[in-house]
């Protein structure tokens, strides 16, 4: 017998090693109780580790700043957080010219910091020394480790008791009546009309009286005559405010809009005979001009209809209710009826539509009870054109409601079987809650402020110096005498108090109220003292610079109906202070209701693991952005691009073992074994494929090659046992477990187009600008309402605005008057349904295009970020060459381009080139060639816009100062991962299919829970009958057999684990398929030594010619096997591959253990002098059968069974094929 070999043993130790590795995460994961609720311990260690996690950001500040003075090659002598304020770092320095340094690049370098929240930069505010420098941070407190008690709270949704816990009720009750307060509170139009009336004389508001005249002749249009009670519930919440006076309000707003008409008509006066002068001296009159008259008609008879629905309902209008108010509400939620386990939160008809809320505990939501004629109109099938158009504006006008509610609430009001609601909840789980406390954050923050005025403002201007102008908190301010109260800053935080905030102010804000200040201001514009009037303007500058730098916005208070008693002060506001600490924490706190809390769901002890993990993924990723940053760098041609990134001050590789490493025994959800589709449920994507005009892709050839790029796409992100295959036009997808993964993720890719800016339809034009603007202010509602904010969706709901019928594919009436005025100007959109998109020049058609962001800070002061645009695109991202990133100190990251001289690829069909086709539409609105024509007025002399669309959002839109022809920049707030990102995406194209998402399943994990628990038992059983009959027949050969069996399920096992395959019932099979195949093996090397032991009678050789002599006869089946498997793999089918997969495996790791490693241990074994025989049993005798004498018999049966399997294969045929 051949003697063991080292080399032996360290292989085998080596394969142990690595199973032992690969199994443990698995072993580790599923031990713990994954399905546990978190509970408030575990909460406790949650909030702990989000202290640390924002307080590390000081620390990290700190070393940014070392390892950037160190690439600027200056030494600081300390950096060091200020004391009184966590939002500075002082930045020390030996020599002025070093500070200098260090001034001129921090600005810039600052904000190239990956993470937001971690961002620096300059100290706008004054400093005091040469040789040091401010730097303020994004987050402006220090949480203290000690009163995290007091920070953060945790509640469970339900009670011991089984009853909801009292907590959690406070938080629906509260986001309840924030609700109701938005739908039965202060009416849209009473609110309007108060901010008119509260400026007499400022025009700026004629656009506002024009809206509220319009929306009354449009719901005395569309509810008067076919349903009077809808009407009058409206016009009995028209004055719905706490104003004193309502009826007085009413009638300020009647002679506002008579003088309003007046002036029109002296306006609309003065056109027509500028028209008659340019017709008698021959010339014809601009086009522009005949458009602003039809407007002036159109509002003149919107002001005098409206003027009248009012006066004929004002017996209604005048039995308004008091609006809704936050005590009332809490009192009735307090004793609200309830229908089992929903309860019932009445608006008391404060609402034209909306009846009342209902809370549902049990399910998690609140949906909106509409009223039953309104109900009755939204649903009913119509069979008239007169009734499809009143359906229409019913729900229109609810889904401008609801998105109202939506904007004012930040709550997400969708679409649901019973009408419209929301989810309470943002896990589908959801079983606790950790809560942080925003009250306590505002009143640090407050406190901070404070003392940053004290020290940092210093008035010299008489009116404005500390005794006669304090500084006080709120506290302080309502302790004061009326009088003492009209002068000073007043720092008011509402979310510090649980009473509702003072009119007109948000909870989700921190106000500094400059009492007086508008008093005074006008009284130095009236002096004549020059230097007064120029030290109130220095300190007033000084007073606003320096909270504009901690995020304030300044405005009077008069301008947005803050309450007459803040009518002379001046109110800087910084809105949404908590979000950068949010941020910062990388936890998914949502804020919600009145906005005291932030609340942070949890489902399970398994949900937290994997957010954990998701948590530390992104500081990682971070990591490895900035090193990717610093790297490129270093290599950039702009030498000021070395000066902008310093090297990472961690190791990136150190940093991304020690994650493994806690992963590794945390649990990591990417390095367990996972369960299949058919046994854990998943997801299924389903894709269908769009060309340039919309049109549904069905060429077999491209469907295979977008399948191709997808199998490219998917690997590269990791994913795990995917299934892609083809079903009719479709792709289909199908994902295992919980992957977290978002199917846009897959079907994202740049491409970018190049379309003209209709500034015809924008707001530059001042005769259509509030009807362009409440157009596309109904089209973002309804997009917002029902979900459909995709850019394919919100051209279609825009198309049917302005007439077009999705049903028929024809275009009837505009659906409001808005529509009706822009359809008569020109306004013309292609019927989705028959999109035809190209680069020949055509200014008849129009489109819709979305801006990027997610508020109107983004959207040029909008609220909605629509535009118009032409409908064909001026040039397209596959035309583009010689993309290159730049940096322009102005506008940030840019991208310079070229244009390709002729089309390319799969745009080979087209004819002309992309350079003349680019250069036929800049020509065309370029600034020069709109100067002295109709065009200009749009414009005021520049050029038209140019809209840069990527993905379906527009990035850019600079405005045309020449026309374009062989390249052009781009710029658009790009970060520089960003911008490298686009770059890298347009040198390789775009794709020439786009692919769209028709649906995202999630498969119940119930479904196949019972499929698993049988194979599992299968897989248990067999394994037991198989150690069983070895240890019965083989004794302790059979036992060496079965432990070489169990090590070979643990091989297969981390093998699979290791591919990152996920469990299926087909693999199971294979596994149990090889399990038999390995017992067969030993079988075969048993039996094979029992015969040479009979003829020897020496265990030794007996052992090793078994072994020699069995190998052939195991190598050819397992080998034929593996063919055979190989063949299986080329099917397109996801189950048929991971049977295979799971036998190549199993036959290779059966070898290895049979083969091998019980013949390395039989090797030792044998050295014993003791180990003189191999006992075995024998249940069977031997046989004296002469094989060869019945091979005739035995080739007619075969026949036979050939000639009837192949008669029975084809009557069966439909059967078995499908």
């Amino acid at each position: 017998m051949e003697k063991q070999k080292r080399w032996q043993f360290y292989l085998i130790l080596a394969v142990l090693i690595l199973t032992l590795y690969n199994i443990l995460p698995t072993i580790f994961y599923y031990t713990k109780p994954l399905k546990s609720p978190v509970d408030s311990q575990k909460a406790e260690q949650v909030a702990t580790t989000i202290v640390d996690r924002v307080n590390s950001l000081e620390s990290d500040a700190k070393d940014w700043l070392y390892s950037f003075s160190k690439l600027l090659k200056v030494n600081p002598t300390s950096i060091e957080i200020t004391k009184d304020n966590p939002e500075l770092i002082e930045v020390a320095f030996k020599s002025p010219q070093e500070a200098d340094s260090f001034r001129r690049f921090l600005a810039r370098a600052g904000t190239l910091i990956p993470f937001a929240p971690s961002q620096l930069d300059l100290y706008q505010g004054v400093e005091t020394e040469q040789t040091k420098v401010l730097v303020s941070r994004q987050i402006n407190v220090h949480l203290d480790p000690s009163s995290t008690n007091s920070l953060f709270q945790f509640t469970p949704k339900y009670a011991e008791d089984g009853n909801i816990a009292p907590l959690y009720r406070t938080l629906v009750n509260d986001r309840a009546a924030q609700l109701a307060l938005a739908f039965g509170g202060n009416s849209q139009t009473a609110t309007q009309m108060a901010s008119i009336i509260q400026h007499p004389s400022d025009n700026s508001y004629d656009d506002l009286i024009i809206t509220v005249a319009k929306e009354i002749v449009d719901v005395d249009t569309s509810f008067n005559k076919t349903n009077s009670t809808i009407a009058k519930r409206y016009y009995s919440t028209f004055a719905q405010n706490n104003i004193s006076d309502n009826e007085g309000m009413i009638q300020k707003y009647l002679a506002r809009a008579d003088t309003l008409k007046s002036r029109l008509t002296k306006q609309r006066e003065g056109i027509v005979q500028e028209q008659k002068k340019l017709k008698e001296q021959g010339l014809n009159s601009d086009s522009s001009q005949d458009q602003l008259l039809a407007v002036i008609d159109n509002q003149r008879n919107t002001l005098e209809k409206a003027s009248g629905i009012i006066q004929k309902n004002m017996d209604s209008i005048k039995a308004f209710k008091k609006p809704l108010t936050l005590e009332g509400l809490s009192t009735n939620l307090k004793k609200g009826t309830m229908e089992g386990s929903v309860q019932v939160l009445s608006l008391e008809g404060r609402n034209p539509f909306i009846e009342a809320l209902l809370v549902d505990w049990e399910n998690g939501n609140i949906q909106l009870k509409f009223y039953s004629d309104v109900q009755q109109q939204r649903l009913n099938d119509t069979k008239t054109e007169a009734a499809a158009y009143q359906k229409e504006k019913i729900n229109q006008f609810v889904i401008n409601d609801i998105a109202r509610v939506s904007r004012q609430t930040d709550e997400t009001i969708l679409p649901t079987e019973e009408g419209f609601g929301l989810t309470l909840n943002q896990l589908p789980d959801s079983q606790s809650f950790l809560l942080v406390n925003l009250g306590n954050l505002a009143e640090k923050q407050a406190q901070q402020i404070q003392e940053q005025l004290t020290v940092g403002w210093s008035p010299t201007q008489s009116d404005l110096t500390r005794k006669a102008y304090p500084i006080m908190d709120y506290a302080t301010y309502l302790k004061l005498k009326p009088e003492e109260q009209k002068l000073g800053l007043v720092i008011y935080a509402p979310s510090m108090s649980t009473e509702a905030p003072l009119q007109g102010f948000r909870t989700g804000s921190i106000y500094v109220i400059a009492r007086g200040l508008n008093s005074i201001a006008q009284k130095y514009q009236q002096t004549s003292s020059a230097a007064e009037s120029q030290d109130f303007a220095n300190d007033f500058n000084q007073l606003k610079n320096l909270l504009q730098q901690n995020g304030f916005i300044g405005y009077p208070a008069s301008s947005y109906g803050m309450g007459t008693k803040f009518n002379k002060d001046y109110i800087f506001e910084l809105d949404d202070y908590y979000s950068n600490l949010l941020k910062a924490t990388r936890e998914d706190f949502a804020v919600k209701g009145s906005k005291h809390y932030g609340v942070l769901d949890f489902s399970n002890v398994e949900q937290r693991i994997l957010t954990q993990n998701k948590i530390d993924d992104r500081i990682q990723e971070d990591l490895l952005k900035w090193k990717e940053e610093y790297n490129s760098a270093q290599v950039d041609l702009n030498a000021t691009s070395k000066y902008l990134v310093p090297s990472p001050t961690k190791n990136v590789f150190l940093e991304n073992f020690k994650l493994s490493m806690k992963k590794y025994f945390r649990g990591d959800d990417r390095k367990i074994l996972k369960w299949g589709l058919d046994l854990s449920g998943g997801k299924t994507v389903r894709i269908g494929l769009r060309d340039q005009n919309n049109h549904v892709v069905t060429d077999p050839e491209d469907l295979k090659q977008a399948v191709n790029e997808l199998y490219t796409r998917i690997n590269k992100m990791g994913v795990s046992e995917r299934n892609i295959h083809i079903e009719n036009n479709n792709i289909v997808l199908d994902f295992p477990g919980s992957q977290g993964l978002s199917a846009s993720e897959l079907v994202k890719a740049s491409a970018m187009y190049f379309h003209i800016v209709n500034e015809k339809f924008s707001s530059g034009n001042a005769a259509l600008r509030e009807t362009i603007n409440q157009f596309l202010q109904n089209v973002w509602n309804e997009a917002v309402v029902t979900n459909r904010k995709d850019i394919e969706s919100i051209n279609e709901i825009a198309w049917q605005h302005l007439g077009g019928d999705s049903a028929e594919g024809q275009e009837t009436r505009p659906r409001s008057d808005y529509a009706k005025i822009l359809w008569d100007n020109g306004l013309r959109l292609d019927n989705p349904k028959q999109r035809n998109v190209n680069s020949s020049f055509n200014d008849s058609l129009s489109a819709i295009a979305m801006m990027r962001g997610d508020d109107f800070m983004e959207w040029n002061g909008q609220s909605h970020p629509l535009l118009v645009i032409f409908h064909n695109f001026a040039l397209e991202g596959s035309s583009l060459n010689n993309v290159m990133v730049g940096f322009d100190a102005a506008e940030g990251n840019t991208l310079s381009f070229g244009v390709k001289r002729a089309y390319e690829g799969s745009q080979d069909k087209r004819t002309g080139s992309p350079r003349d086709e680019f250069f036929a539409w800049t020509s065309q609105f370029a600034e020069d060639k709109v100067a002295g024509t109709p065009k200009e007025v749009y414009t005021n002399g520049r050029g038209w816009r140019m809209a840069v669309i990527l993905n379906g959002t527009v990035i850019s839109s600079p405005s045309l100062r020449a026309a374009l022809k062989d390249g052009g920049m781009i710029s658009g707030r790009f970060s520089q991962r960003e911008v490298n990102q686009l770059a890298a995406d347009l040198k390789a194209g775009s794709l020439s299919f786009t692919p769209k998402i028709l649906s995202e399943q999630n498969v119940s994990p119930e479904l196949g829970q019972q499929e698993r628990t049988k194979g599992i038992v299968a897989s248990l059983v067999a394994v037991a009958l198989v150690v069983i009959a070895m240890i019965s027949y083989y004794r302790f050969a059979g036992l060496v057999a079965a432990f070489a069996v169990l090590l070979n399920i643990l091989i297969m096992w981390a093998v699979l684990q290791n591919i990152d395959a996920a469990i299926t019932l087909p693999m199971i099979a294979g596994i149990v398929l090889t399990i038999g195949m390995a017992v067969d093996a030993n079988v075969l090397v048993f039996e094979r030594v029992r015969e040479e032991f009979k003829i020897s009678g020496r265990i030794a050789s007996a052992i090793q010619a078994g072994y020699r002599k069995a190998f052939s006869a195991i190598a050819d089946s397992n080998i034929t096997t593996i063919i055979a498997a190989v063949i299986l793999i080329q099917f397109d089918s996801g189950p048929i591959k991971g049977f295979a997969i799971s036998l190549i495996i199993g036959i290779i790791s059966s070898m290895f253990t049979a083969l091998f490693m019980t013949r390395y241990f039989f090797a030792g074994w044998v050295q014993n002098p003791k180990n003189k025989n191999l006992t075995m049993s024998q249940f069977i005798g031997q046989t004296h059968f002469d094989f060869l004498a019945q091979t005739k018999k035995a080739v007619i049966i075969s026949l036979v069974v050939m000639v009837l399997g192949t008669f029975l294969f084809i009557s069966q045929r439909n059967t078995m094929l499908g």
